[in-house]
Parts: C-alpha cells; structure tokens; sequence
C-alpha cells in the first residue's frame, strides 16, 4: 500500500474556537440573501507554528502509513506497560497504556499543545456517482486550515474530537467562537467580537481538532491566474464541490493529523456535525467503514458513488497501523476508533428531511401556529391551500416574510444568522480578537496564512459579494495586503460553494446535498457507531423532529424509528430515537436487532452551543460515558 508523507510544519497555539453554520433545503445560508434550497499523488502537506519555540516554523517529514505491522516506530509502539499489581480491565486505546497499581493510565510519550496550521490537498482523481452514469473528475488542490486545543487533563488518554460545520460554504470557526473552544465570544451587540475564556469548553471531554471545509473559513485554494474570472468560475463546480469529495477531503484530514500526533492515532474519534454537518459526519463515516468499497469498488448489489482509489488505500494504511492484526478492508472496523457521533441540529436524511417537516409544521400545535398565535396573526397551512402548496416553504416564508422572525430560531428577528456570521468575520479578522482566540500562537506565524506565503490564492467566485477584510479588521495591515479582489483571509459563508453542491450536475449523478441517499449511508453508521442528535423546536430551518419519519421511509433497512421522549429515565433532558433494523445483512455485516440513539430536547436556537452550551456538554459527556 502507498505511503503518504505530508510535509509537516505545525502552528502551536492555546486556543481557537468554531462556530454555527447552516444546511440547506428549506435553510439558507444567509437570512440576508437567498441560497440554494431545498485518485492520484498522496503528498499532502501541513504547516503552522510551534508556539513552545522562538524559532521559525518547523518542518518535518511524516508518513501516514510509516508505521505499519512490521515496521513500527518506537513513538506509535502501543504495547501496554505493567506494573504492580496488574490491572484486568483491557488496556484503553492510546499510544502507550500503562498499568500502575491496578489502573491504566496514558501517559504522553511528547506533550501536545494548541496548534494552528493548514493543510495542503494534492489534486485527487475520483470517480464519482455509480455505474455506467459515473463521471470522471480531478479535484483542484487546496489548502485547509485547522486548529487543535489538547484536554484539560490526561490529553493522551482522551478522545479527538473533530468538528465541522455545515452550509455547505460555512467555517468550523463559527462553532469554535459558539462555546465549544477554551476561548469563546461573547455575546455582544451587532457585529463585535469580544473574546473572553470559556468555562463550558469542550476540552473537558476531550481532544479538540477543528477543520474548515475547501474555501470555507480560512480554507483556500490556488490557481496560476487567479484573477481571472473564467478559471475561477470553473474551479467552483462540480469536480471541486461536492458532498463525496467534501467528505473525502475531511477523512485525509483527519488521518493525516493523527499520523502527524503518534499520542493521538489510536485513541477514539468523535465526529461533531452542525447542520450540513451532519451529512457531512454521515460521509466521513461511512468512508472510513468501508474504505475498500470506495477505494477498489463496492460489491454488486451495494451502492456507493465514490470511488477513489488513493483514499481507500490511505484509510486502509492507518487502519493497519492502529489494528496491525486485523484486515484493514474488513467492513465496519473503523467503528472501533471512529464510531461515535454527536450531530447537532442535523441534516441526516436529505430532501426526505425537510418534506417531513413541512408536514409537521402544517399542522396544529406545530411551533408555526405557536408563533402566530404569540403575534396575533394567522397561518395558513398547506392543508387548506391545496395541492400545489409546499408546506416547507409555506411555513418559511410565513416566518420571515409575515412573523418577521428567523428560520433558525422562532424567537429571533429575520437576520439572526446573518449577525451570526458578521461577528464570526470580525473575531477573524481583527487580529486583537485573533490572537486571543489562537494564543499563544501568532497569526502571522501560522505558515501559509500571510499574503507572502498563499501565491495564487483565490476565495471568490466571479458575481459573488464579500467585504474587503480591510473593512472589518486590521488583519491585511499585519499580515499583508492580498493580491487582489479575488482573495479574502477569512470567509464565514462563502455562497460560491454551495452550487457544486446542489446543481444540475450533482443531481444528476444522484449526489446532490439533499439526496435522500444519504439517509441511507445514515442508517448504515448508525449499526456501527453511537450517536447523539439534538432536537430544538425553535430551529425549523433543521427540524430535529422530522429526522424519525424521514428516515423510516428507507423501509427495506428499519422496520420502525420511534422517539422514546421518556428514556433514560435518569437524564435531565430524556430522549431516545430507536431505530428497529430489518434482518439482514447491511454494509457488510449482519444488521443489529435495535439500535438506540439519544435525542436530548433543548430551549435554544439552531446554535445550541451557543444558547445551552453546559447542558450540552453534560449530556455529551454522559453520552460518551455510557458508549461502549
């Protein structure tokens, strides 16, 4: 199998923090205009900057298969140590589990700190659809960036919890600045930024590793001539933006962070969706069960529409690595590093989703009638509109258009996600609020990210608006004017990348942002891993409830998907989606009987971070507590 060396030269720092993002359908993007509705080289690079030193960025060379079952390094040695007495528990996952007067611990073989850095994407040919309908694409190359805040405590012993979030076109840096990083913002009135310590941080749980998604956030990518408008029009279709590819681009990510941390590659990972997120999370995933499914082709009868070829290999590479007596290509092992999944406020089950929310929101009691009856006014649901009437969209445009309020929370006015992304833009680009958010790291030592090091760097798709930087922040004047109107340090929404997403072309090959078929690969997870979804009444632009209903339409995988709103019977916010599988085989491998995934209700807004970030977090670390 092929080795993968990336170019490593990491951006140490202490904190940064992501945000809330959005999905689509019945969601936008941005309440203030409207968006869409309803393989080859494997050298890949990362950079940034140590913080620890005063010397300039560091570089190494890294290997994410180097350490195989017959050739491991003395760092990614994972036999466990024992002393006095022994311990009868199986040791944890971790790099080096030791055992000292009959406990495990997980010491660091190197300590880890905070770090800020990006990396590079070599140009990836794929793929993409199923069978005779199948196209050939080659993606552009492209930068993207990440940031990493170890545990409060125990660091190696503790999970990698990765989040991202959704849009698609949204920055991760939304939820980081959402009270989920060790700095967050503060909420403020209009577009400021403070940023204050977080005492609801999620580095409680765990490991933190934030990434934005191709030409989100901080995300770039390059082209010879990026001023011109035809080249870059080209660059945001289908080839560079879709949900396959976007899901690949996070799982070599993600393996190629843990190669670049031996403490981290083989202790569990969490996978944190927002939004879009979750069909996100839903790819990731199902990705890494199957990596010989996507990498040589799928049995017959299986449908997966994705194949790429160098991905199945670097997944099976660090499968390898981390269970060197096992078949890499063995359907569901993954699961036993990468099968837990917290999705907050997601989209799991496509178009499928958003029309079993309109047909709850069309109906009396639904939080559509809540509202008007709080305004006095009157709704008219599609049930006494008639047939041409779609009720996702009737109950949208009487929020926004009648109630004047928000899709994403009920009790906000219309322009709620658009204050949203505003402050997220300003906590990015003042370099005050910056530093803040990444200390002790600079941002101008984070390699790749000042104007002298990001040569042909584009953010903007021809006819789309972004504010110069220079007129949110001071970043520009310290790290250095950018070459052109075609470039931007930092982007919250970027609308150019949701038309690959959701055009012609990604529906046609069955592989659009809202394709019910995601839904499917859902359910597959979902045999696999533990999962946490949230549920916010007062966010209909992802109407948590609809997610049982519209899943139970892929009735030849669930026989039934019911909410037990009573269960656990000791959790302060109970609730339980139970999925019954029919018999059978699904992906690979025999289908459980049940399978029960926590439902918890919150009072809050499509940011739950944001509103209820403690509850939340209490209800994930008991979720993680429970998880086998």
């Amino acid at each position: 199998m092929g080795l993968v060396k990336p170019r490593l030269s990491l951006a140490l720092s202490s904190t940064l923090a992501l945000a809330c993002g959005d999905a689509g359908g019945m969601a936008s993007d941005s309440e203030g205009a409207a968006t869409t509705d309803a393989a080859s080289s494997s050298d890949a690079s990362t950079t940034g900057v140590d913080a620890s030193t005063t010397a300039g960025p560091m570089t190494t060379e890294t290997s994410a298969s180097e350490t195989t079952a017959s050739e491991t390094t003395e760092s990614e040695t994972t036999g466990a140590t024992t002393g006095e007495p022994g311990c009868l528990e199986p040791p944890p996952q971790c790099q080096a589990p030791t055992c000292d007067a009959g406990a495990w611990s997980c010491p660091c073989v190197e300590p880890l700190s905070v770090e800020a850095g990006f990396t590079e994407l070599e140009p990836v040919s794929y793929w993409l659809g199923e069978g005779d309908d199948a196209m050939l694409l080659e993606s552009d190359g492209a930068r993207l960036f990440h940031a990493f805040f170890p545990a409060d405590d125990d660091a190696c012993g503790r999970p990698l919890i990765v989040f991202f979030n959704g849009g698609p076109g949204a920055s991760s840096v939304m939820l980081m600045t959402n009270n989920t990083a060790p700095r967050t913002v503060a909420e403020t009135s209009g577009s400021l930024a403070t940023v204050v310590d977080n005492p609801d941080s999620w580095t409680a749980l765990g490991n933190l590793l934030y990434i934005d998604a191709r030409q989100t956030g901080f995300s770039y990518s390059q082209l010879e001539d990026p001023s011109s408008n035809l080249a870059r029009a080209e660059a945001f279709s289908l080839r560079n933006f879709n949900p396959m590819l976007d899901g690949a681009d996070v799982v070599r990510v993600i393996l190629r962070f843990l190669a670049a941390h031996p403490q981290l590659r083989h202790n569990p990972v969490v996978l944190v969706g927002e939004s879009y997120g979750g069909t996100r999370a839903t790819v990731v995933l199902n990705l890494l069960l199957l990596p010989r499914w996507y990498g040589e082709g799928a049995p017959p009868g299986a449908s997966r529409r994705l194949r790429d070829a160098a991905l199945g290999e670097e997944i099976e590479d660090h499968l390898l690595a981390v269970f060197p007596d096992e078949d890499p290509g063995e359907p569901g092992l993954a699961a036993r590093q990468f099968g837990r999944q917290a999705l907050l406020q997601p989209l799991v089950a496509g178009s499928a989703q958003f029309a079993r929310a309109g047909e709850l929101l069309d109906l009396p009691g639904s939080p559509i009638f809540a509202l008007a009856d709080a305004l006095n006014l009157t709704f008219v649901p599609c049930s006494e509109q008639g047939p041409a009437c779609n009720p996702a969209s009737n109950a949208a445009a009487f929020v926004q258009n009648e109630a004047g309020r928000s899709r994403y929370d009920l009790t906000a006015p219309y322009g709620w996600l658009t204050q949203i992304f505003a402050r997220t833009r300003h906590a990015a680009l003042v370099h005050d609020s910056l530093a803040a958010l990444l200390a002790p790291v600079e941002p101008a030592s984070i390699a790749w990210l000042p104007a002298s090091e990001r040569g042909g760097a584009y953010r903007v798709d021809p006819g789309d608006y972004h504010p110069l930087d220079s007129e949110i922040g001071d970043l520009p004047e310290v790290l250095g004017a950018l070459a052109g109107d075609w470039d931007r340090y930092f982007i919250p929404f970027n609308p150019g990348v949701p038309d690959g997403f959701a055009g012609f072309a990604a529906s046609s090959l069955g592989v659009q942002f809202d394709n019910p078929y995601y839904g499917r690969l859902f359910l597959e997870n979902a045999a696999h891993a533990e999962t946490l979804i949230t549920s916010s009444p007062r966010d209909i632009a992802i109407y948590s409830p609809a997610i049982p209903g519209a899943l139970a339409l892929q009735d030849d995988l669930i026989s039934s998907a019911l909410i037990d709103a009573e269960s656990p019977a000791d959790a302060e916010r109970p609730g339980e989606l139970v999925l019954e599988y029919q018999a059978g085989v699904i992906a690979g491998v025999d289908a459980p009987p049940e399978r029960v995934i926590r439902f918890p209700t919150y009072d809050a807004s499509h940011a739950v971070t944001l509103e209820r970030s403690l509850e939340l977090r209490e209800d994930v670390a008991a979720w993680l507590a429970d998880a086998p």
